[in-house]
């Protein structure tokens, strides 16, 4: 299966080899310091996943396209946080970062 001309070969390859190397790490720091560890970085890779997508998104998407899925995605996990709708009942510790209306500002990415 070949790439489509449209992507960046270069730039795809450089974010697939970071993806690679951030998981195989995090499959080293699991084995070496444990889950509670690893699950305080898990932010900080979902911000780097969302800027390595960002980057390889040849159109440029507006940001003004992103929000709108932001909202969503916040207003399906704060009803499912505070009504128990969409996913049932559950809840988030701190591990994910600031929060608002108790809900991971980082789960909209």
């Amino acid at each position: 299966m070949s790439i489509p001309n449209f992507i960046n070969k270069n730039k795809l390859i450089v974010s697939v080899l970071i993806a690679i190397v951030i998981h195989a790490g995090g499959l080293l720091a699991l084995k070496l310091w444990g889950s509670d560890f690893l699950a305080s970085l898990s932010p900080y890779n979902l911000l780097l996943m969302a800027l390595l997508f960002s980057w390889n998104e040849e159109k440029n998407i507006s940001i003004l396209f992103y929000i709108p899925i932001v909202i969503l995605g916040f207003s399906a996990e704060w009803l499912g946080v505070h009504k128990g709708w969409v996913f049932g009942n559950y809840a988030y510790s701190p591990v994910l970062g600031f929060s608002f209306l108790e809900v991971p500002l980082i789960i909209g990415v």
